[in-house]
């Protein structure tokens, strides 16, 4: 599926010199879905290990906004291992569908 396209894409990171992906590229996607315009992601629990020197909201959110961002998709779901009861970093609360905030992909000055 698309979506499922888009997180690989995530996951294998800008391949670019001096740019690190946001998520663990060791990170294992179980499944991706969309159901009544929601995006089911699952992770592995390595996703849970963050990435490089990244802030938490900046991962999510990346993921978040590319799902959402010219699909019909206006949710994601972020689980590991089938579980959504999860915090990421102890920061970003999983428990329910995020929708984008755009905020985050901004500089932060």
């Amino acid at each position: 599926s698309r979506e499922k396209v888009i997180v690989e894409k995530i996951l294998k990171g800008p391949g670019k010199d001096g740019n690190f992906p946001v998520i663990s590229p060791n990170t294992e996607v179980r499944s991706v879905s969309v159901k009544d315009g929601i995006c089911y992601v699952n992770f592995d629990k390595t996703f849970l290990k963050g990435a490089y020197d990244v802030k938490p909201q900046v991962t999510i959110y990346s993921l978040v906004n590319s799902l959402t961002q010219g699909t019909g998709v206006r949710k994601v779901q972020i689980s590991i291992n089938g579980e959504n009861d999860v915090k990421y970093m102890q920061t970003v609360d999983l428990s329910q569908p995020l929708e984008a905030d755009l905020g985050w992909n901004e500089e932060k000055k």
